[in-house]
C-alpha cells in the first residue's frame, strides 16, 4: 500500500490540526460533526488502549491519536473499501505505529484483541434504525448511517467484551434513544457515568447526546451543560471552535 495512493473518487481533505489529513470519498460517507463532538467529549488517557467500533473513514481514531501519548488504536471497519482507505489515511499521517485498521466486523473484535483488554472503546454507530427511515440508494452511506450489518445492542455488547474493568466507553447517538440506549448499556454492565446533550441552538431541542459509559462502575451520573453549536446568528460558539481547533 502506498501513501500517494489516491483514487479517482476521493479527496484529501486537510484537517487544519497538527497538520493531520484525511482522504475521503467525493461521493460516498464523509464524516460528520458527531464524530467530531464525540472525539472532544472522549477522556482519554497516556498508554489507553483504544478501540475505534466502525471506524469509517478513521477519523475518530486519526483526532484521538493526538489527545494523549503512546496509544494503541484499533480500528474495525467492515467495508474493505473504507477500511483500505483509512490506512491510507493513517499511512499519510505517518500514524502506522500507533493506530491499526482492521477489516472486518466489530461484533468480533475481541476474538482478536482478546476479552476485558481494553481501557477504551468509541463508537460513533449508525443511526437510522432499521425499517424506521428512508434508506440511501449509495452503499457507503448505507451501511454506515443504518443498522443494515449491526444494531445497537451488538455495538453495546461488543464494547463491553472488549472492556476491562473500570474501562470507559464513549458513544454518540440520537437523545430520542436516550431510554433504550440506557437500558442496554446496564444490560450489558455499562453503567451510564456522564451525559452531555447538542443542541444546534439555544432555542433547540437536543438532537444528539454524548455518553460516557464505564464497565462494572457504580451507579451515579453527572449531567453537563448542553453543548450549543451555534449563536443565533449562525456562528460557531467559542467552546465549539475550541473543538475543532479553530485558532481566533
Amino acid at each position: 500500500m502506498s501513501i500517494n495512493t489516491i483514487y479517482e473518487n476521493e479527496s484529501i481533505e486537510d484537517l487544519q490540526y497538527n497538520h493531520l489529513q484525511i482522504i475521503q470519498k467525493k461521493n460516498g460517507f464523509r464524516f460528520g460533526t458527531d464524530a467530531v463532538l464525540l472525539c472532544g467529549f472522549a477522556h482519554i488517557k497516556n498508554y489507553d488502549k483504544v478501540v475505534d467500533l466502525g471506524t469509517g473513514t478513521g477519523i475518530l481514531s486519526i483526532l484521538l491519536s493526538q489527545k494523549a501519548e503512546n496509544l494503541q488504536i484499533h480500528a474495525f471497519e467492515i467495508q474493505e473499501d473504507m477500511a483500505d482507505m483509512a490506512s491510507r489515511s493513517v499511512l499519510l499521517n505517518r500514524l502506522q505505529d500507533m493506530i491499526q485498521i482492521h477489516h472486518g466486523d466489530y461484533r468480533f473484535a475481541a476474538n482478536i484483541l482478546g476479552k476485558a483488554s481494553q481501557t477504551v472503546v468509541v463508537c460513533n454507530p449508525p443511526y437510522g434504525k432499521e425499517r424506521s427511515t428512508v434508506l440511501p440508494p449509495n452503499v457507503n452511506k448505507l451501511i454506515s448511517k443504518h443498522e443494515t450489518e449491526t444494531s445497537i445492542e451488538a455495538t453495546i455488547e461488543a464494547a463491553s467484551q472488549l472492556l476491562m474493568y473500570a474501562g470507559r466507553f464513549y458513544i454518540c447517538f440520537p437523545s430520542v434513544w436516550l431510554v433504550e440506549v440506557f437500558a442496554l448499556l446496564r444490560k450489558y454492565s455499562l453503567e451510564p457515568k456522564k451525559l452531555r446533550f447538542v443542541q444546534s441552538y439555544a432555542q433547540k431541542k437536543p438532537y444528539l447526546m454524548l455518553i460516557e459509559a464505564v464497565k462494572h462502575g457504580k451507579p451515579y451520573i453527572v449531567i453537563d451543560a448542553p453543548l450549543i453549536l451555534h449563536n443565533e446568528d449562525g456562528s460557531m460558539k467559542p467552546e465549539v471552535k475550541q473543538i475543532y481547533h479553530i485558532k481566533k
